[in-house]
């Protein structure tokens, strides 16, 4: 009997450890979940699994990113501009569904 309350008590600081180390990647994902009534539109496959969202950003603007929040791309309605994740031009117009649906490559749509 001893020795099983041995054993458990090398268990709990493992477990402990293990839940600190999940509450740390938590914070940081909640960190990058977007602000308080900012929209978010979510883009889903026929399978009702996530591909991507986009956000409505307080200046206008709208962000694509992926399942796990990369930012892939931005849409000025200003300038009516689309841009990938480095700030070059893709295209005149909104093509952020586009960029998420070929993976982030802007190679591919970009105009030249």
């Amino acid at each position: 009997m001893n020795c099983e309350r041995n054993r458990s008590m090398f268990k709990r600081p493992m477990i402990r450890r293990y839940m600190l180390g999940m509450s740390a990647t938590v914070a940081l994902f909640l960190l990058s979940l977007p602000v308080c009534g900012q929209k978010r539109d979510e883009i889903r496959d026929r399978q009702g699994r996530l591909i991507g969202t986009i956000l409505h950003r307080s200046d206008g603007a709208r962000e694509v990113r992926n399942r796990q929040f990369r930012l892939f791309g931005t849409y000025n309605p200003k300038r009516n501009e689309t841009r990938d994740r480095l700030g070059r031009l893709l295209t005149k117009g909104d093509s952020l569904s586009a960029l998420l649906m070929i993976g982030g490559k802007a190679d591919v749509i970009r105009s030249k």
